[in-house]
């Protein structure tokens, strides 16, 4: 898990320094604690800690496909914040975040199709207020308006980036056209325009780097009988002291207890009862024993 990746966490912080790091966690109630990258060693990360009337900062070694705080090996990071709220570090446990303001500014106009949607126009700045589903977001604007935005749409502001960054956000499997400097008038297809899939066509010029197709809002599966299951798609090795986690290998099927917005899931496999990451596993329908078409 590189920075780019803990973007979506609002308690990582980035390139922030300890200064301003012990400025912001100072004379915070024991156990608040932000996510930061090291200055010291490059590609590493430091869990900084309000604990005794101090701040504490504890170094996460990055092993490329683990990571180790003290003698503890986890998967991700945030697997070490699930289990750093269960077991003490020195003096306390991890009871909240200092979150920061995660903000996007959008790259193409969005009128809106749903109740729920919240309208924009290209280059309005919007406040994140949740990170629902991959492709849909909840946002805030400037007059405090709150809805549905297209991810797709907008690109993070970082904090440790200039403030006009270029790259948007987009799904994996969205194309992206390359070379494109000066696009000439030609027709394309708005997927917002004429409900799903964009029946109407306009003329336009479009921007170089332009979403061809928003995905539907999706709905998390319900099976029509059975529990949910999940798919373990690689090895999860846990330590004797990972008491509330689940190790599992590739293939074993986990029955899904609870899906937090965090992604870290709860769930039972073998009568052991614990966490695992959500990216770890693959939602599959107990009917039929495949993954669900729609992704989960």
């Amino acid at each position: 898990m590189n920075s780019t990746n803990l973007q979506n966490y609002r308690w990582y912080h980035g390139q922030v320094n300890r200064g301003n790091t012990e400025q912001l966690l100072m004379g915070k109630e024991p156990g608040i604690y932000l996510v930061r990258d090291s200055k010291t060693s490059t590609g590493d990360f430091v869990l900084s800690v309000s604990e005794n009337h101090k701040v504490s900062h504890y170094i996460i070694n990055n092993n490329g496909n683990h990571y180790k705080i003290g003698d503890q090996t986890f998967a991700d990071i945030p697997s070490i914040i699930s289990f750093y709220k269960n077991h003490f570090l020195d003096t306390t446990t991890l009871t909240g975040a200092v979150e920061r303001d995660l903000k996007v500014r959008a790259i193409y106009n969005f009128e809106g199709r749903d109740p729920d949607d919240l309208p924009f126009q290209k280059g309005d700045i919007l406040t994140i207020v949740s990170q629902d589903e991959e492709s849909w977001w909840t946002a805030e604007n400037r007059i405090g308006q709150r809805g549905s935005i297209p991810v797709p749409y907008v690109q993070i502001i970082n904090n440790d980036q200039p403030s006009n960054p270029r790259t948007p956000i987009r799904p994996p499997s969205t194309p992206v056209q390359t070379g494109v400097v000066n696009p000439p008038i030609n027709t394309y297809v708005d997927p917002y325009r004429g409900g799903r899939g964009g029946s109407q066509h306009r003329n336009s010029a479009p921007e170089p780097i332009r979403p061809a197709e928003i995905p539907p809002r999706p709905t998390m599966p319900k099976p029509t009988s059975g529990p949910l299951l999940a798919r373990a798609v690689i090895d999860r090795v846990c330590t004797p002291y990972d008491t509330n986690q689940i190790a599992f290998k590739k293939g074993d099927l986990i029955k899904v207890t609870k899906q937090n917005d965090n992604g870290i899931w709860e769930g039972e496999l073998n009568g052991k009862t614990g966490e695992f990451p959500m990216s770890h596993v693959d939602l599959i329908d107990p009917n039929t024993m495949e993954p669900f078409s729609n992704g989960y």
